[in-house]
């Protein structure tokens, strides 16, 4: 069947979506990396890799439907592929472990809140190694499971040589294997990342509660009592954009994956829109954490105005 303007009109749509994924992630990391006074904090560190998770996933979904688009106007979208055709291409690889790579590094910012909000004081005096265990780790688990996804679908390929799939390769390029755990790790890393935000509110409770009863055991600093207030309001922030990322991105993924295990059959506008929704979150978390967190405006300004030659007193300096 020939491409229709509805086709062309959701692949631009999943691109610009990407698109402005790209666009937004890239400008919040540059901020980072560009202001002293935010690479130096730990946590910003990490925030900086949730970025760039979420930049590979935004950047590989735009240029992916780009090249959808470009297949339908040149007339190949509907030539047979197989397993290893659709997923052999970065751009098409990188966006299937795109939506892992967010949902681990949702995770480990979560973690990483449990840790300052439960032990505030000790998080203060963590050094940086404690940051780059987490960065160690996303980049690990990328390189990893870049190769598992890989090479299983080479190999599945060379045996199942079928071409079940078309140039546009919808659906679930993988090896069998490898679509379970696809379609399961998602899901799981979201449930860990509420496990985790319920702790961090009832721990941030309880620490409210013995502070003002004047029993807490640990005194500190004014220094420290700064830094645990700019952990607080960052705590909040990131406490929305998990909403946010459970509304929009797990919750949509886990209806996908359970469409998949029943093999039910479901309108093709709802998986559509679950399919959009996926992406929303992270459009939407940038959104949330450039209106809550003031130190990041003045740095992004001045990359928007590319005016580098003022330094800006964009962020409370604290220990890394």
């Amino acid at each position: 069947m020939a491409a229709t303007v509805t086709n062309y009109v959701l692949y631009g749509m999943y691109a610009a979506e990407g698109l402005g994924i790209t666009i937004g992630n890239g400008l919040l990391l540059a901020t980072i990396i560009m202001e002293k006074s935010l690479r130096n904090r730990k946590e910003m560190q990490i925030i900086a890799t949730l970025c760039i998770a979420d930049l590979v996933y935004g950047f590989a979904g735009f240029i992916m439907n780009f090249y959808r688009v470009l297949l339908m106007a040149i007339g190949l979208s509907l030539q047979e592929s197989n397993v290893w055709d659709c997923i052999k291409w970065p751009h098409s690889f990188l966006q299937q472990l795109g939506g892992q790579l967010t949902a681990y590094m949702n995770l480990a910012v979560g973690i990483d809140r449990f840790i300052s909000i439960t032990f505030p004081i000790a998080y203060y005096k963590f050094g940086p190694r404690y940051a780059s265990g987490f960065i160690a780790s996303f980049f690990i688990y990328f390189a990893t499971t870049c190769c598992v996804l890989l090479s299983t679908a080479y190999y599945y390929t060379l045996q199942n040589p079928v071409a079940n799939f078309n140039l546009l390769c919808l659906g679930a390029p993988y090896a069998p294997g490898y679509v379970i755990y696809h379609y399961t790790f998602v899901p799981v890393a979201g449930a860990l990342q509420v496990i985790f935000t319920i702790g961090i509110f009832v721990s941030y409770k309880w620490r409210d509660k013995l502070a003002k009863s004047n029993k807490a055991t640990v005194r500190s600093t004014g220094a420290e009592e700064q830094h645990i207030k700019i952990q607080r309001r960052l705590t909040v922030t990131l406490g929305l954009i998990t909403i946010s990322t459970v509304l929009f991105f797990i919750t949509p993924f886990s209806i996908l994956a359970f469409i998949f295990f029943t093999g039910i059959t479901v309108p093709a506008v709802l998986t559509i829109i679950l399919a959009m929704s996926c992406r929303v979150s992270a459009i939407a978390n940038i959104i949330i954490y450039v209106s809550r967190q003031k130190e990041v405006r003045p740095g992004m300004w001045k990359i928007l105005t590319c005016n580098f030659k003022k330094a800006a007193n964009s962020a409370h300096p604290s220990r890394a």
